[in-house]
């Protein structure tokens, strides 16, 4: 029931909320011919202790159900955002962390809860860390782990033929030949391959290219003309050249002989218009031509000097 007051005067009241609850005392001003507000009664509440609250009963014209007031009980999301209950009698919603976050800047950091506890980050958007190939990247993410096998540590410079490589948190240099030939340096043993991996080859080939008849010197650590693995090949080849030209040769003497048995009234079937002395300069062509590989020192003694016939 509203009641109207004769004379004014400072009347002491409990202010409540809506839902009732109590808000707090305090002295308040009632001009005559005035009634209180709704949300302010003259039955006084006082709590029992620092931080209780209870709710009037407008029926009962009574205070009931004190409780420990629970409007500015603080809570905090994952990312550290202070909220509040809300309600004197609320309750933590699921998930709520009532575990104050730590001090930090938050211009420049930013926190998360996570495995039941704080963690601070530095705001590190944009910023480079490395993989272990020394692959550059960039960091995209708030509350930023740097992976395994990675840092923010910059390579070293590396020049051609090197790459550098996170081993241990640590850079270090390492020989890449990837693309190019291996070669054996026991050419009669070892096999030539194409690198595909990263590190030093090893001391049984070399990167330096060598010609056909070379071999692996160990005191000069460089490949050298080899007459042994040579002198087969030259062989061969000499065999060749002198096989190549005696068949010349003999060719043009059956085709001399020949001719020879035709009378001279036939002479416009000869093929052959050789002189006695051709003739015998052939005989000796094919004559040096047999004794070459007959020769001591063949091949190294030289081809022989044949008539200019030949």
């Amino acid at each position: 029931m509203t009641v109207f007051f004769n004379e004014s005067a400072v009347v002491s009241v409990s202010r409540i909320a809506l839902s009732g609850w109590w808000i707090q005392n305090q002295d308040e001003y009632v001009v005559a011919g005035t009634s209180l507000g709704a949300d302010c009664i003259q039955d006084i509440y006082t709590p029992s202790k620092t931080g209780m609250t209870a709710r009037y009963n407008v029926g009962k014209q009574s205070w009931e159900d004190e409780i420990e007031d629970k409007t500015f009980f603080e809570f905090y999301s994952e990312h550290g955002q202070k909220h509040y209950i809300g309600e004197p009698d609320g309750y933590y919603p699921e998930g709520a962390i009532t575990e104050a976050p730590p001090r930090h800047d938050s211009d420049t950091q930013t926190v998360l809860y996570q495995d039941e506890q704080w963690t601070v980050y530095d705001i590190e958007l944009g910023k480079s860390y490395w993989d272990r190939k020394a692959n550059e990247l960039l960091v995209s993410d708030f509350n930023f782990d740097l992976p395994d096998n990675h840092t923010f540590t910059p390579p070293p410079e590396v020049s051609e033929g090197v790459v550098a490589r996170l081993i241990m948190q640590g850079w270090v240099l390492i020989e890449d030949h990837r693309g190019k030939m291996a070669y054996a340096k026991s050419r009669d043993r070892g096999e030539d391959y194409l690198i595909e991996k990263i590190g030093p080859i090893p001391d049984t080939h070399t990167l330096l290219e060598r010609e056909e008849f070379d071999s692996w010197d160990e005191i000069t650590g460089t490949w050298l003309y080899d007459k042994i693995r040579h002198r087969p090949v030259w062989i061969k080849k000499e065999k060749e050249w002198q096989t190549a030209q005696l068949t010349v040769i003999q060719q043009m003497l059956n085709a001399y002989l020949q001719d020879k048995h035709i009378p001279d009234k036939y002479a416009a079937l000869r093929i052959t218009r050789y002189s006695k002395r051709e003739y015998y300069a052939l005989l000796m062509a094919r004559k040096l031509l047999h004794e070459y590989l007959l020769q001591d020192d063949f091949p190294e003694c030289g081809r022989p000097v044949l008539p200019e016939i030949a």
